[in-house]
Formats: structure tokens, sequence, C-alpha cells
């Protein structure tokens, strides 16, 4: 079966608003630009139409794009633990729907997969797997046309998730065996923006990269065919793979996944030649093996996240209260009806990861600056990061300090966190610096976080 190698996604990380109205016409056109062959529709803590995936399947069919042979529609349902039952219901019925419409207008299933986000145990895939079964056979009985459910593809965005991912992959399996289902193919989603946002970029960098490989050899031993969807936005902190400056770097570092995401930033903020060369590395890049890992070694990833918490707590109200003001690009719900918590005894959660990312590069202090202690600690460990790994860091940092402004930060969030920034710029021989203008427009204070954007072409 055709397996496709670059989703387009609705993420809300570029400086342009995009509509819900608009978003049909954006699917076709991330296939016709930039060959996107899946575009996945997403309801998770956003305020999408559920008609969306039926509009997007019906103007292809209008469009003559090659529906449900090298172009999907992909649904991305919310957690119905994070996000109340009714979305979930709501989400996975909109797929559904635009199936039987898929079969009706074209002969052909277009919606072959719904993805399930924050997937830390089994219990949330067996819940879905069981309505997308009672809905398929629904529409069966009222319309007389027969459609397959869509596959359920389980998104592991945690580092602690990353670890345990074939081990929740092999349960639902075996519930499918169970249920007499034997597939010889299975999608997952590796993200890594959560995982950063909760654990910082290291944790969240190795962690991401034992998934590619964990991933893999789960497949051999199991004998079945896994196909890795890896998501990643612009930023290092986000992944750093639709970054033109990056895309080379990030793609050999995360080898091992066969479809990558081709988020908002890089489609709208980006000139149109660099978007397409970023797509084209993405797609030759598509489906190489992953590179060589032994073992994964909790009590670091612990360590990691532990270190970078403790640099973010006592900041987390500045960073929210800038969160708060960014532009959304996107219509999502709020944040207090769906952020993330970092630190267990914030009063108020976290925003979600671009938000967060966006507010940091807004108060001059990339993120992933926030890892300093983390960084420098591990390079100093007895068994130091491998080199490819401490490569690929030093091009992320070598981008993330053409950002930092030390004066804002050593004023809005505290001289310990600009030294340990400087710390790890000297301690990494790196000397980009931050442009007059755009350290100026961060120093005045009341800046215009768009503008800021513009210049790193990503929001967040």
């Amino acid at each position: 079966m055709y397996i496709p190698k670059l989703m387009c996604t609705q993420h809300p990380d570029s400086t342009v608003k995009v509509s819900a109205s608009e978003e049909v016409q954006e699917a076709i056109d991330g296939y016709r630009v930039y060959g996107c062959d899946e575009v996945m529709v997403d309801f998770e803590g956003k305020l999408t139409p559920y008609s969306q995936p039926r509009d997007i399947v019906l103007r292809a069919v209008e469009e003559g794009l090659p529906l449900g042979e090298s172009f999907f529609v992909s649904v991305r349902a919310p957690n119905p633990l994070l996000e109340g039952l009714d979305r979930f219901l709501l989400a996975l019925e909109s797929a559904v729907l635009a199936n039987y419409y898929s079969v009706e207008h074209a002969g052909v299933e277009a919606v072959k997969w719904v993805i399930v986000p924050m997937v830390d145990s089994v219990d949330v895939l067996r819940k879905a797997q069981r309505a997308l079964r009672e809905k398929a056979r629904l529409v069966r009985e009222l319309t007389g046309v027969s459609t397959d459910p869509p596959e359920l593809v389980p998104l592991f965005e945690g580092v602690r998730d990353h670890v345990n991912a074939t081990l929740i992959l092999s349960q639902y399996l075996d519930y499918l065996e169970e249920e007499g289902a034997t597939p010889d193919r299975v999608r997952v989603f590796i993200g890594k923006s959560d995982a950063a946002l909760r654990a910082g970029h290291l944790a969240s960098m190795l962690s991401t990269l034992y998934a590619l490989n964990a991933m893999h050899s789960f497949s051999r031993a199991r004998g079945i065919d896994v196909r890795i969807v890896l998501g990643m936005g612009s930023p290092p902190f986000r992944g750093g793979l639709n970054n033109p400056l990056l895309v080379e770097a990030e793609a050999r570092l995360y080898s091992g996944f066969h479809t990558a995401t081709l988020q908002s930033a890089v489609r709208y903020d980006v000139p149109r030649d660099q978007a397409l060369r970023v797509a084209r590395v993405l797609r030759e890049a598509s489906s190489s093996p992953p590179r060589k890992w032994l073992e994964i070694d909790m009590e670091l990833l612990e360590t990691l996240a532990r270190q970078y918490k403790t640099v973010v707590g006592p900041i987390l109200p500045v960073i929210n209260s800038v969160a708060d003001r960014i532009p959304q690009t996107r219509e999502r719900v709020r944040r207090e009806l769906y952020g993330r918590v970092i630190v267990g005894d914030s009063p108020s959660p976290a925003p979600r990861a671009i938000a967060f990312t966006a507010a940091c590069y807004t108060l001059g202090l990339p993120p992933t600056l926030l890892d300093a202690d983390g960084i420098l600690a591990a390079m100093r460990a007895e068994h130091s990061l491998p080199e490819d790994i401490l490569s690929a860091l030093r091009a992320e940092l070598d981008f993330d300090f053409r950002f930092f402004v030390e004066e804002a930060v050593a004023r809005r969030l505290g001289e310990h966190v600009a030294r340990k920034a400087l710390e790890l710029k000297s301690t990494m021989g790196l000397e980009a610096s931050a442009s007059e203008e755009y350290s100026r427009k961060i120093a005045e204070g009341e800046v215009d976080a768009l503008s800021l954007a513009s210049a790193r072409r990503f929001l967040g």
C-alpha cells in the first residue's frame, strides 16, 4: 500500500493567519505546490469544523487529485482524557463520514488513518478502535456503502512515552489480534515538540532518537512493517526538520522516518524556493535507516528534565504572560482549556509548545538555551554525547544564538539565565549573535512578536 512521505499540517507556527475556511484549499495547494501526499486535519486543541475532512475530500474530487491513491486525508482527533469525549467522538465521526463521501464520489477510501495524540497507554487506543468500528458499522447500515474503519496512528510525544512506545504498540497489536485483526503494517507518529516543552531540548532529542531506533528493532522482532511519521517544526527546540538552514543535518540525525510533517511556517514564512528544497530533502530522506543506538539512559533523561524544569519553573509566569499575547494564526482553544503541565505546582498551565517557543524567542531567549545546564553537564560527563549529536547541537545552537539578546534576558528572566547561555556559547566555541536591529526590537520591551517572527521565518 502507498505510504505518504510528506504530511501537510495545520500547525499555528507561521506569521500568516489561516482561517478554517481557507484550510480546505490549503490542503489542495499543499499537494500541488509541495507534493504533500497527505493532509492532517487537526482537531487537537483546535476549533476545526467537523465538516472539514469531507470538504477536503470533495474539493480534491472536483480538482482531480489522486484521492485515495497518492493523496490522503488524515484526521488528528483530540485525546478524550484532555479535551473531553464529545470532541473526540465528533472527530472520529468526521473521519468516517469523509470516507463515506470519498467512496460515494470517487470510489476509493481517502481517510485511511486517524491520529490519536498524547498516547501514554493502550487504553485510549482500544476505545478509539471500538468507536471507529461502531461508527463505520452505523454508516454502512444507514447508507449501504461499505467502508473500512480508518487505522489508528498513535502519537507519542513525551520523553517517557518515547521510551515506552514499543511496549504500548505491542499491547495495541495484541488487542487487535484478540479482536481478530492481524495487520501486516502499522503507522506510528513520533513528535518532539511536547517532549521538549515538558523535559527540555536535549532530553527530547535523545528520546526521539531512541524511539526511532526502537521502532525499527520492534518491526523486525515482531515481523510487522512499522512506518514512522516524524513530527517536527522549524525551530531547533521543535526539531528543526522544517528549517532551510538545518534540514539536511536534522534529516541525517533523525533518519528512520517514512513520513515527515511540512508545517505552516516553512510553507508561508520561507521563500518558495527554499521551502521547496526542504520538501525535496524530506522526501528523499524518507525510509533511510535509523542511526545506530544501543540503549537509553533513563537516569540521564530524568536528570536533564529535572535541570530544565529547575530553570523554567521560576520564569514560567513571565513566559506565560508573553505567550498569552502571541497572535493566534489558527483557530485554537484557550490555554486554560488545553495547556501543558511542565512544573507540577505551577498555578496555571504552560502554553502549548508553539506559543511557548514563540514567547521564549520574543523574550530574547531561544528555548534550546533553557537547557544550557544540562547540555554543559552532558558534555562534561565521563561518557559524553556521541559526535553526531554534538555536531547537530552545535548547528542548532549556532542558529539560535542569532536570536539571543543578553540584556533583555538578564532583565526579564534573570542574570543567571543569561550567564548560563553565554557559558554554553563559549564552551561550544560559537560566534553567532543577534543583529543590531533584532536586538534593538527586543530591548525596546513592547515588541511586535510577528515582526520578530518574520526575521526568524517562523513564529514558534
